[in-house]
């Protein structure tokens, strides 16, 4: 019988009813399995099928999870019919959506699109046990990589990256995600996740015992304070960080500020900003860092505090350590996700409870797009992380990451993004392609009737305003040929009251600004240039409060001072109207 007595010594949470079905799942998988063909792999499907067992009961799922992954070799109609008068209609469909998904025998390097069709057609039957068995398949494959052939290796890592990855974090199955991403990163770009391994090796050789000293020394700390917590320890996985430093520009992880991490686990709620308080008093926090998704969950239903502090060692007083504190039971969803809380029904079955906002989101995509090469450029909408930002009135609006203001004013209606005007983030004046944050409050000032330029499609970031912008371009006879057109140079709005901004057409010399919509601008004091001079340094703009720019040299001691999100490029402008010299220093060093 292979692995059964193994799996069976795991599965006592099952009543004895259903340890039987299991147990007979599996002898029928055996007989069938004599008369239909061997994996794709080689491998026979009944061993196949163990091995991907083993990984499904790390979260305990129910008998018919059980059932369904063992005679997911039963591909045939005459098979299924088997199956259903043995074990039930729910069952044998449940095989038949596997199937169709068709995760583990085939189809490699195929369009996204298809798989994508594939998952939306097998969430909208209602059946989330599919999804969890094609999830730890695909996990079996990255494992044992080595029985396919190259050019399905490299395909299956990238369909990995592109979407299962992502769908884990959709699902809250961090745990899944991160073996997934740290499989597939080394088969899809083997020398950058060496390089990584080898920049973690020596930052560990750098810093020594640095996180096991920490443990106990906070340890001792939360005890004395009458605070009993359980302490884990993590450095941030390869591709993480290699998608981190990519995002960031950056070349060393010595940069990242989540390279160390602590998990803290404690009982209660309360429990848990008690200990963010005595943290935050015995070490320096960054500002910035912290992040409250207890009172704000993730859409997934993720749950903890984050925040980074300095100090946590004596002699590495200047390393940032991100701390996360949560509930046991939080802890528990997140590295299980939706897994870890099974929904019983009065019929006796159970499966994880899923919310339905993202998969109508996908389907939508799928049904309304006008082919696969927009379809490419919306799925990490769909699969992303998730934030909510808040109205002036407290209302939630929830976008992907990476959205800014013109995207929200679409999320919360139509006409407010077509009227849009400028947007206040937290009070501040903010850009029109500021990435926002979970928790940032907005609030939209809008024109008195629509006037939404083409190049806005540009700047959006979700495909519900996109489509928006552009069926109102249409109806009013603009020229979607604009979309792709240079942008115009700036052209001067009247400025706020409070700065005061030289007209774009008197100044000499002229700047141009890498904006993607046009911005008033002047020199600074410090930096104003001389009309006369051929010298034209590398130079750098400063957004104000009130949404004009400020123009600095590169190397003024005031910008390299200032808030580096509020930096813009910038660059002078020749007679002929041609940059010149856009500035290297945008990072303000």
């Amino acid at each position: 019988m292979g692995k059964l007595p193994s799996l069976f010594s795991r599965i006592q949470y099952l009543s004895p009813e259903e340890s039987r079905n299991v147990k007979d799942a599996y002898i029928l998988a055996q007989e069938l399995c004599e008369t239909s063909h061997c994996h794709a792999r080689g491998v026979n499907c009944v061993a196949y099928a163990e091995e991907v067992g083993e990984l499904l009961l790390a979260q305990k799922p129910d008998a018919h999870t059980l059932i369904a992954c063992f005679l997911q070799c039963a591909r045939e109609p005459e098979m299924l019919r088997r199956v259903e008068e043995r074990f039930g209609h729910d069952i044998a469909a449940t095989i038949a959506t596997h199937t169709m998904l068709d995760i583990g025998h085939s189809g490699y390097g195929g369009h996204p699109t298809g798989m994508l069709r594939r998952i939306v057609l097998a969430l909208s039957a209602g059946n989330i046990r599919v999804l969890f068995i094609a999830l730890h398949t695909r996990l079996n494959t990255l494992r044992h990589a080595e029985r396919l052939l190259p050019k399905d290796q490299i395909a299956t890592a990238r369909e990995t990256l592109d979407i299962f990855a992502p769908l884990c974090a959709r699902l809250g199955i961090y745990a899944l995600k991160y073996e997934l991403e740290t499989l597939a990163f080394r088969i899809l770009y083997p020398e950058e996740a060496r390089t990584m391994e080898e920049m973690m090796k020596a930052i560990r050789k750098q810093y020594g015992p640095f996180l096991t000293e920490s443990k106990r020394t906070l340890g001792a700390l939360l005890s004395a304070e009458g605070k009993q917590t359980m302490i884990l320890t993590r450095e941030k996985h390869s591709y993480s960080i290699f998608r981190k430093l990519q995002k960031k520009s950056l070349t060393s992880a010595h940069d990242l500020h989540d390279l160390f991490g602590m998990r803290l686990l404690v009982e209660t709620e309360e429990e848990c900003y008690q200990v963010l308080g005595i943290i935050h008093r015995m070490y320096r926090p960054i500002s910035h860092r912290l992040k409250d998704y207890i009172a704000m969950p993730k859409p997934n239903g993720y749950r903890s505090i984050h925040t980074t502090v300095l100090g946590l060692s004596k002699e590495n007083a200047a390393l940032p350590v991100e701390i996360q504190i949560r509930t046991h039971a939080m802890d528990e969803e997140a590295e299980f996700g939706i897994a870890a809380h099974w929904n019983y029904k009065e019929s006796g079955g159970r499966q994880p409870l899923i919310g339905s906002t993202w998969q109508a989101q996908l389907a939508t995509m799928l049904h309304s797009a006008e082919g696969d090469e927009q379809i490419d450029e919306d799925i990490s909408e769909v699969l992303t992380d998730r934030i909510f930002a808040m109205t002036p009135k407290g209302d939630v609006i929830e976008l992907p990451k990476g959205s800014g203001p013109l995207d929200f004013a679409f999320r919360v209606h139509t006409d407010v993004g077509l009227r849009y005007r400028y947007a206040k983030v937290n009070g501040t004046i903010a850009a029109i392609d500021h990435p926002l944050e979970n928790g940032d409050m907005v609030q939209i000032t809008m024109w008195s009737e629509p006037k939404p330029s083409p190049q806005w499609i540009q700047i959006v970031q979700t495909t519900e305003a996109r489509q928006k912008l552009r069926g109102f371009l249409r109806r009013d006879g603009e020229i979607l040929q604009k979309e792709v057109l240079p942008l115009v140079r700036a052209s001067v709005s009247k400025p706020q009251r409070k700065e005061k901004v030289t007209p774009i057409a008197s100044l000499r010399p002229k700047v141009h600004l890498e904006s993607q919509v046009p911005l008033p601008y002047c020199f600074a004091r410090c930096c104003e240039p001389d009309e006369h001079s051929l010298q034209r340094p590398p130079i750098v703009g400063y957004i104000t409060r009130n949404g004009a720019v400020r123009i600095h040299w590169s190397g003024c001691r005031m910008i390299m001072h200032a808030n580096q999100d509020r930096l813009i490029r910038a660059s002078w402008i020749i007679p002929d109207e041609v940059p010149l010299r856009a500035s290297p220093l945008f990072s303000g060093t």
